[in-house]
């Protein structure tokens, strides 16, 4: 028999409101963002001469069909990255739930952290190779990185590899809680 404490009133935890609200904002910030990409990405296809022939009459020669396709494909991956990002953080708001109703150390707030860890290790894979992709763009085509001032920085995100790495350890924190729990349960 579990005991969750409600949150009452006067027992509000202010700082989990404030995390709650914060979580949502950025959720939607990224929700924006991943609508505005994934509307552009077929934008881009659509219109793919238009754009090529407006960039050509800036005396952008080099843009080309296959240079557009290669943005939209770049697109449709930032896109794919914001969703796990979404997908990320409302896994967050289940657990930052879990924690406002006293019951945090549970096999699912264990199971939402290992796979808020391996999102982790999928989004960091999916910029790396984004960012690989996007620098072979922008040497095949460097006139036009130049003239656009692009400059493509890749490499492994140290924040980020810290943050997997404590999501992963504290799955099993959590997991071994939830077990302590449940054996503290039985011989009570």
């Amino acid at each position: 028999m579990t005991q969750t404490h409600s949150a009452s009133p006067e027992h509000r935890d202010f700082l989990l409101i404030a995390l709650r609200v914060i979580v949502w904002a950025v959720i939607g910030i990224i929700a924006f963002a991943f609508i505005m990409v994934a509307i552009a990405a077929p934008a881009a296809l659509i219109f793919r001469d238009s754009m090529a022939a407006e960039l050509a009459a800036e005396g952008l020669a080099t843009v080309d069909t296959a240079l557009i396709l290669q943005v939209a494909a770049i697109l449709a991956a930032v896109a794919a990255l914001l969703a796990l990002a979404i997908h990320f953080f409302r896994l967050l708001l289940k657990i930052i739930d879990t924690v406002a109703q006293g019951d945090p150390f549970s096999p699912d707030n264990a199971e939402r952290l290992t796979r808020m860890g391996w999102v982790a290790v999928i989004g960091q894979l999916g910029a790396l190779l984004l960012g690989i992709f996007a620098l072979m763009i922008v040497e095949t085509h460097a006139d036009l990185a130049a003239a656009a001032e692009i400059d493509v920085d890749v490499g492994l995100d140290g924040g980020g590899l810290i943050l997997i790495l404590v999501l992963f350890v504290l799955a099993r924190v959590f997991r071994h809680g939830a077990a302590m729990r449940e054996d503290l349960e039985g011989t009570v």
